[in-house]
């Protein structure tokens, strides 16, 4: 399939994709893996899992019809035994989320299709052999890249002025923070900030490392992407709140918590639609038998949202 060509179907051109067609009359059940970034408990983790499931019955895939879909949730300690399991169970394809999910996958299989959303750069972290041809089993969204660590300390300087000391918590199981950190600390004295990574593994950690950095004066707070920084969320956005440190969320389900709480700002790279992901996992896994299967390019999804609320800063005269 010609590029031009995938780009009009991303675009949500459903009579060109040829699967949904083909979705009408099956020669058997598909199975399809879906592991959900968060926790099952999580609104957002849920809200994406309906979408997705609107997205295949707009192609014609209809659970308990003509596909069946299993689903893992990204959250907790059994992540490993989860993407174990849901290998032995042999799925046409398997839709996840974020680097270290991936790389996971990668590791317990080389003949499952993987469609991927949310990694940061599939070509460093060794997912891919490049965007246009990916080779291997894997292909999917990738929303961010190294420069716009740089974006984030501008902005986080823009609604803190006064601002001198940055934290950067870290997930150090989540890879692209060797992408995002080294770029933030080359940028740090165009900003006349002195940056800090804080490399955290659980809430204890979080907690204690974002106490002690709120301690110094003129503090800021940037949060990396990552499964357990995502877990951890509304800890985070607590503690940022009560210490009233002005933060960067690289998602936006972070902002939704506190937005008007405190000097907030969210910059989130754009990840796919679930639709945008329904149409590339069926195309990558849900070929009919005997057909040979081509894996698509990976799609870069770049732009970012600001949310300052400067107003409700203003009025709390707040000193920053």
């Amino acid at each position: 399939m010609r590029r031009r060509e995938f780009i009009t179907l991303l675009g949500g051109s459903a009579a060109a994709w040829p699967l949904a067609a083909s979705a009408q009359q099956p020669d058997r059940v598909r199975r399809i893996g879906v592991f959900a970034f968060g926790a099952e408990s999580d609104p957002a983790a849920q809200a994406y899992v309906r979408a997705l499931r609107q997205g295949l019955e707009q192609l014609g895939w209809i659970e308990g019809r003509n596909i069946r879909v299993d689903y893992r949730w990204a959250s907790g300690d059994r992540l490993k035994a989860e993407v174990a399991e849901m290998v032995e169970l042999a799925p046409d394809v398997i839709l996840c989320g974020a680097t270290q999910l991936t790389g996971e996958f990668q590791q317990k299989t080389r003949t499952i299709p993987i469609v991927f959303v949310h990694v940061a750069d599939p070509v460093a972290g060794g997912l891919v052999e490049s965007l246009a041809r990916p080779g291997g089993n894997i292909t999917g969204f990738t929303a961010y890249e190294s420069s716009i660590g740089e974006k984030w300390l501008e902005v986080l300087k823009e609604i803190a002025p006064r601002l001198t000391q940055v934290a950067v918590l870290v997930d150090p199981q989540n890879p692209t923070w060797m992408m995002h950190v080294p770029t933030m600390e080359k940028a740090a004295p165009l900003f006349a900030v002195q940056l800090t990574a804080v490399h955290v593994r659980d809430a204890a950690e979080i907690e204690r490392s974002i106490n002690a950095f709120a301690a110094r004066p003129n503090t800021g707070l940037i949060v990396l992407p990552s499964v357990m920084n995502s877990d951890q969320r509304e800890l985070i956005t607590t503690l940022a709140a009560k210490n009233r440190m002005p933060a960067i969320y690289a998602l936006r389900a972070f902002v939704k918590l506190h937005v008007g709480v405190l000097p907030v700002t969210v910059m989130t790279d754009r990840n796919p639609t679930p639709e945008e992901a329904s149409r590339i996992c069926v195309a990558h896994g849900m070929t009919a038998s005997g057909t040979k299967r081509t894996y698509r390019d990976v799609r870069y999804r770049s732009a970012f949202e600001r949310k300052a609320d400067i107003s409700q800063r203003l009025a709390n005269n707040r000193d920053l």
